[in-house]
């Protein structure tokens, strides 16, 4: 058995005219420049990863 789950607006979102978001407060999210380099690099190796993982593994031939 499985369930089945449906996204619908709820009447109090609806009656607010909001998104549900919070407000970010940038200041504090100030970085400096080796956190924002070790950041992207980490970003870019999980990239990486991602893609190889994506790729069809190649097909090996078939035993004669």
């Amino acid at each position: 058995m499985s369930t089945q789950l449906r996204l619908v607006d709820s009447p109090r979102a609806r009656a607010a005219g909001r998104t549900g978001r919070r407000a970010v407060h940038w200041p504090a999210w100030k970085l400096d420049a080796r956190t924002r380099t070790v950041g992207r690099a980490g970003i870019a190796q999980a990239r990486a990863a991602l893609e190889r993982a994506a790729r069809p593994e190649p097909r090996l031939p078939k035993a004669s």
